[in-house]
């Protein structure tokens, strides 16, 4: 398989994401933050993805988070959980899911900026849904995705085979088009 994308490119394309969430928690746009994290969790899978596998599915979004997001992070949530906020938000706009709905998953409740996660979880738990639901603050949630991208390029400097493969793969990334409205850089 040839290599088409070099670790560079792909690292800037990955920048460029990280970039435009942090701007976005900078501008008060908690959602489109969120929506980003979970998109860079679902493409990191997909490029990560068995060799065999052709599409990004539930399991390659949460085995990405179990191999690199939740290793060394304080989350209080699981895979599932994760993926569950994932389909909630993208596709209702809240933290409902099919998931959470069904008791498979908990809800993800989220704090933001200076928002106390601890008072967000004591809430829950005196609503009486600390069953179905866990406070996560937006803030921890992007430091462990900038950690677990940093772990995940590390582990592909390691395994030159499966480097070359997410690298190839992620020359199919829309990084690259460019239109009137995103100009070169000069």
């Amino acid at each position: 398989m040839e290599n088409i994308m070099s670790r560079s490119s792909f690292e800037k394309t990955v920048n460029d994401l990280l970039t435009a969430i942090e701007l976005s928690f900078k501008n008060m746009l908690p959602n489109p933050a969120l929506i980003l994290i979970f998109s860079a969790i679902d493409t990191l899978g997909w490029l990560d993805r068995p060799e065999s596998q052709k599409y990004a599915t539930r399991t390659t979004f949460t085995s990405w988070v179990d191999n690199y997001l939740l290793p060394n992070s304080n989350l209080n949530c699981d895979s599932k959980d994760l993926y569950a906020a994932r389909y909630g938000l993208l596709h209702t706009g809240s933290a409902e899911s099919r998931l959470s709905h069904d008791l498979e998953a908990k809800e993800i409740w989220y704090a933001f900026g200076k928002m106390d996660n601890g008072f967000l979880q004591e809430a829950i738990e005196a609503i009486g849904r600390k069953d179905k639901a866990v406070a996560l603050h937006a803030d921890e949630l992007f430091s462990s995705l900038k950690k677990a991208i940093a772990q995940f390029f590390d582990s592909l400097a390691k395994d030159h085979e499966r480097a070359n493969i997410v690298y190839t793969r992620s020359s199919k990334l829309l990084s690259k088009l460019q239109s009137p409205y995103f100009p070169k850089k000069k």
